[in-house]
């Protein structure tokens, strides 16, 4: 939160200031390093340090009670996911794809290299997407990488090589959504740890090349009530009149509320000048201001179950637990509980003034027909 993911200073704005003081208060379990033996991490609220004259003129021996500091990432997501519960009685589930660079940096040469500087980095590979040629150089580390998150409580679905040169994903479990951004944080952690033991480095720069694919951090939402998924509307109550029968209208409120948001929520969710370069059309990383049932060029994505075609057109498909929406316009530079605090308030805002999901994308005519535009 005190610094932005561009520059090593203060961030503009944000209330920090000489006088006064911040206390990191530790909110999370312990998590030892396994790549850093010995070491450990711990996340952590920002709180509110009084003056001391304020204990002095109390006659207190002992400090206060901390109270939480008004710019509090972790504090600002907890409030919202506390007016999720109490006005719609829901809770959000939320899982992440983590996409990063894996780079090896040349030997320094004299001659070669500038004296005192460093040589330059270099992808690990050029292998297309998914290709076995780029995950069988790179298994040792990425294997490495698994278990370690496996063995810091981080379940991994899935890792495979991504479509940029040394671009690689890795895809977590999903968690309650403060849960979730401490894990997301602790993977970043791991990854970045984890390549400098095997001689390498990790970025998640959003777009390292013009020419190669960018990372992100697709994030997927579900809306839970009772701990049961809740976005797919109950057969019982599936309407072939509504606009889009197998959602729950819950979750269209919601959602829809997300996409008209998406303006605003690029300022929290892609808030670096290099996000922009990230999203362009054809890049996959949600350019048009739009939905669709598996649609992986829009910002939010609701994925389809994998027995049925898009959903829209059975409306007595049976609702699976696994539906969920991909919120993809996300990367590494934003905060993950200044971001997630945004979707939630653009979804409950939705909620509140029902809202309405428009027909989804889902072919390249629909751009011209509904008169989409790019984000950027």
């Amino acid at each position: 939160m005190a610094q932005p993911a561009y520059s090593d200073c203060i961030a503009p704005n944000s209330g920090l200031d000489p006088v006064g003081e911040i206390r990191l208060v530790p909110a999370s379990p312990v998590v030892d390093l396994p790549w850093a033996p010995g070491h450990c991490m711990v996340l952590a609220d920002m709180c509110t340090q009084p003056s001391p004259l304020i204990g002095l003129q109390q006659g207190a021996l002992s400090p206060p009670t901390l109270p939480s500091w008004s710019g509090c990432p972790r504090a600002a997501l907890r409030r919202a996911l506390v007016a999720l519960k109490e006005e719609y009685g829901l809770s959000l589930m939320c899982g992440f794809e983590t996409e990063f660079v894996l780079l090896r940096r040349e030997q320094w040469v004299p001659g070669r290299h500038l004296e005192g500087g460093l040589p330059p980095l270099h992808p690990v590979d050029d292998a297309p997407y998914a290709h076995s040629r780029a995950t069988g150089a790179c298994a040792a580390v990425l294997d490495d990488m698994v278990d370690t998150l496996e063995n810091m409580g981080i379940p991994c679905l899935q890792y495979h090589a991504e479509s940029g040169p040394g671009q690689f994903e890795i895809v977590t479990s999903h968690f309650e959504a403060l849960e979730a951004a401490d894990k997301l944080l602790f993977t970043r952690e791991a990854i970045v740890g984890v390549a400098a033991k095997h001689g390498l480095e990790a970025s998640f720069v959003p777009k390292m090349s013009s020419s190669a694919a960018g990372c992100g951090c697709h994030c997927h939402l579900s809306l839970w009530k009772g701990g049961v998924n809740i976005m797919a509307a109950a057969p019982s109550l599936q309407d072939p009149a509504q606009p889009h029968p197998s959602l729950s209208e819950q979750a269209s409120c919601f959602l829809a509320g997300v996409l008209q948001g998406l303006p605003t929520l690029l300022l929290f969710t892609a808030p670096s000048f290099n996000s922009f370069d990230r999203l362009v059309p054809g890049g996959w990383s949600g350019a048009f201001t739009a939905w669709g049932w598996d649609n992986r060029e829009v910002p939010l994505r609701l994925t389809c179950p994998p027995t049925t075609n898009t959903p829209d057109s059975s409306p007595a498909a049976t609702p699976f637990s696994s539906l969920n929406a991909e919120y993809k316009a996300m990367d590494a530079t934003a905060n993950p509980y200044i971001a997630l605090t945004a979707i939630v308030a653009a979804g409950m805002l939705g909620s509140l003034v029902k809202c309405t999901l428009p027909p989804p994308l889902q072919v390249s005519e629909d751009l011209w027909r509904w008169r989409i535009f790019t984000v950027s």
